[in-house]
């Protein structure tokens, strides 16, 4: 039960995971916790919770939202799981095929679907890859990224907007598609506003288990602790909001298993 609890508050604070991580991550805590004895209420009270902690996580809200309506077992989330792996894989296959056609591609922050899309590219591409701080995720998806045969530059965020002339496309991941656009990485939305501003393509990546039917402000609430960006004490105020909005109008397009939407 002491392990159970410490993978739990472990997840509480993941500030680090991407969206998919965090969701298998999550799923092995279910099914440790089903196969311990702990009450299907009990589990769905927790996930609740967590749900509110990741606001902007959508495959956990939509998790959560399913298993409110059927009983919670073993059997049925792998089921669940295997749909949302199946979509997976043909989203990042879709997607990866759609990149073969660029030669300069800029990335921010870190996705699994993104770099599985990424890797898959049969092309050698040019990849600048963003630090993303606070936490600077962005700098495991580059050395994961050095392993391909793909060259990849590590920048810093702000020269980002130094390198958009560079490139043809940007590319990024999702947390969650919404009415209002998508919700990602901090950072996001000015990229994908001034790109576009200098001709340049903006392209996400994600799966339907992503897509949220409402809003909610919530959403862009969540804050890291003021540790990531300042250590000193004092009366100096900090905000460190790890998501912001990419409106429909910034985004050329979001590729899906069934293949690229066009968000109008």
């Amino acid at each position: 039960m002491v392990r159970i609890e410490e993978r739990y508050k472990a997840l509480l604070s993941d500030n680090y995971s991407g969206s998919s991580d965090l969701l298998k991550q999550t799923v092995a805590w279910v099914d440790t916790a089903l196969n311990d004895g702990r009450s299907e209420k009990e589990i769905l009270k927790d996930l609740g919770a967590l749900c509110k902690i990741h606001p902007a996580m959508a495959l956990l809200q939509n998790f959560h939202r399913f298993f409110l309506k059927i009983p919670l077992n073993s059997k049925r989330i792998r089921a669940w799981m295997d749909k949302y792996k199946r979509h997976e894989t043909a989203a990042c296959r879709r997607f990866s095929a759609h990149l073969n056609h660029f030669k300069n591609v800029l990335v921010h922050s870190n996705s699994g679907h993104l770099y599985r899309s990424l890797k898959e590219v049969s092309t050698s591409l040019n990849i600048f890859c963003t630090e993303s701080r606070p936490v600077m995720e962005g700098i495991t998806l580059a050395e994961k990224l050095a392993q391909t045969h793909h060259r990849i530059y590590l920048i810093t965020d702000m020269a980002a907007f130094s390198v958009i002339p560079r490139v043809e496309v940007l590319a990024f991941g999702c947390d969650a598609i919404t009415p209002r656009g998508i919700v990602n990485k901090s950072g996001t939305a000015a990229l994908s506003e001034i790109s576009q501003k200098q001709g340049r393509m903006n392209y996400f990546i994600g799966t339907s288990e992503k897509i949220l039917d409402d809003w909610n402000d919530d959403i862009l609430l969540r804050e890291g602790p003021r540790e990531e960006i300042y250590e000193e004490n004092g009366s100096l105020q900090v905000e460190n909001y790890y998501f912001d909005l990419t409106p429909s109008s910034l985004i050329t397009g979001i590729f899906l298993e069934k293949g690229e939407q066009k968000d109008e």
